[in-house]
């Protein structure tokens, strides 16, 4: 599927809604699961093409993890560290939503937001 930048846009505009809309949300991309940035919302410090490349890898592991252990379909991932956590979410067959956010954020909101967002962002995708 190729994005234009009309496209874009109505993504980051998804991503900037979730990053204002649930405290503790630091950032949000889009990337594809081959490793490819679509669109993102990131701090400085981050470099857009390296964190889609290990997102894509740490999906793959997961999707086999998750069929070696026949837990079904992997919906989404969960890397929760002392300083924060990452949360990938399924957009579809063929991207995710990551978002990144700080240690003391609300995770059920964060899920439950995240989740919406991920939707909104699927039916942009849907031919």
């Amino acid at each position: 599927m190729i994005i234009d930048d009309k496209m874009q846009s109505k993504i980051r505009s998804v991503l900037r809604d979730i990053v204002s809309r649930v405290p503790g949300i630091e950032a949000s991309a889009v990337i594809s699961r081959d490793g490819l940035s679509t669109a993102a919302i990131l701090g400085d410090h981050v470099d857009a093409d390296q964190l889609s490349a290990m997102c894509a890898a740490l999906l793959g592991l997961s999707d086999t993890t998750a069929n070696e252990l026949q837990l079904g379909r992997l919906k989404q991932v969960l890397l929760h560290g002392k300083d924060g956590l990452l949360l990938l979410v399924h957009i579809g067959k063929t991207h995710v939503l990551a978002v990144s956010a700080a240690p003391k954020i609300n995770l059920g909101l964060c899920l439950i937001e995240s989740k919406k967002s991920a939707k909104v962002l699927s039916l942009m995708f849907t031919p």
